[in-house]
Formats: structure tokens, sequence, C-alpha cells
């Protein structure tokens, strides 16, 4: 399970980040969320830096 306050502050500050872009919006970062989170569980790796890792993994985009 991750972090309740990093998932917060995630969804308050990072993921409005994403409004601005099209085809690497929220459908986008759930997507990629929740493809590291199983890998996550499967290799026994920290869930909540995956979840931060997935979360940024786009917020540079320009587009």
């Amino acid at each position: 399970m991750v972090n309740v306050e990093i998932k917060k502050y995630i969804e308050e500050n990072i993921f409005p980040m994403y409004e601005k872009f099209y085809s690497h919006g929220m459908i986008h970062v759930n997507n990629v969320i929740d493809n590291v989170m199983m890998l996550a569980d499967y290799y026994d790796l920290n869930k909540d830096m995956c979840y931060v890792m997935a979360s940024y993994h786009d917020v540079g985009k320009s587009r």
C-alpha cells in the first residue's frame, strides 16, 4: 500500500500538471501507475518509490 500522505500530495500537486497533455494525460498516467504497481508486487519493490516515479514520469513533457 502506498503511503497516504504521498498519494495525497501527488493527487493535489502533481496530477493537475497532466491536465495540459492530450496523449499523456491522466488515463496514460493511471495505466503507468497500475503497471508499475504490478511490477512492484512481483519484484517486491518499494511501493511508495514506484508510485512516485510513475506519477512523475511525464511531468517534464511540454505537449
